[in-house]
């Protein structure tokens, strides 16, 4: 599960790319907004399609659906005293994942920021967490959701999802739907699963003795679109220089140089 916008469009498919060069068979939900609103920046028919290519070059197998959330939004979170403060109403999609998920018969999922990049098959670590309730990770003092498993039925029982969204509603967060989420496992004693440095690694650039699963940037290094070029990102972090191969083949590829 993604949750963005048109703004993203680049950083997502960096992220993508470096998903299906690792793992096959993937069925990718790209929750969207259509709904014009502050820094809105709705997905254009156009790019999802473009992302659905991105998605069948890296593997035939795999597949993006795009789930279009604007009436679940307005329903459970319209008018919540985040809604337009640091973060998109984008962001906060993730404290609706029972309400798009379980009513389609899927109780698992894992949500996943746009700048998370992926250098390993996540199919093991996805069994790892089978028994989990809810892994984030630990980051100083705060949870970082950016790369979050969920069991959608085991906290829609315990009240997790309708506690996270009310703390959403009730005041103004620091770091919004992170915080209400944090608040929520605090508040119920949910045990969570903190990822190991190993699986998830937060911001760092310098070598490690063994390479994480997943980088997940959370704006403090420069990603493509809105930071630094993907030439840039690529002199950063050379292992990734294969992503800017592959989207620019692809880009060639369809014959639309993408701007």
């Amino acid at each position: 599960m993604y949750a963005t916008n048109e703004t993203q469009l680049v950083e997502l498919a960096y992220s993508i790319i470096s998903l299906l060069k690792h793992t096959k068979n993937v069925h990718i939900f790209l929750c969207t907004n259509s709904d014009e609103f502050e820094r809105s920046n709705p997905f254009r028919p156009e790019s999802i399609n473009w992302l659905k290519g991105v998605v069948k070059y890296m593997d035939s197998n795999s597949f993006l659906e795009q789930v279009e959330i604007k009436d679940i939004y307005n329903e459970y979170l319209k008018g919540n005293a985040n809604e337009n403060c640091k973060c998109t109403r984008n962001t906060l999609t993730r404290l609706l994942a029972d309400k798009i998920f379980l009513p389609r018969g899927i109780s698992n999922i894992f949500y996943f920021d746009p700048d998370v990049m992926f250098t390993k098959d996540l199919i093991p670590l996805y069994q790892k967490l089978q028994n989990q309730l809810i892994a984030v990770k630990k980051y100083g003092n705060d949870l970082v959701p950016g790369t979050c498993y969920m069991n959608l039925t085991q906290l829609d029982k315990l009240g997790f999802f309708e506690k996270s969204r009310g703390f959403l509603k009730k005041e103004e967060l620091r770091w919004a739907d992170q915080d209400a989420m944090r608040l929520a496992i605090f508040n119920l004693g949910i045990d969570y699963y903190d990822f190991l440095d190993n699986e998830v690694f937060m911001n760092q650039l310098y070598e490690m003795r063994e390479k994480p699963i997943m980088y997940h940037f959370a704006g403090a290094i420069p990603f493509p679109v809105g930071c630094v070029s993907e030439e840039k990102f690529i002199e950063l972090m050379p292992e990734f220089s294969y992503v800017k191969d592959l989207l620019d083949n692809y880009r060639s590829s369809i014959r639309f140089n993408f701007q």
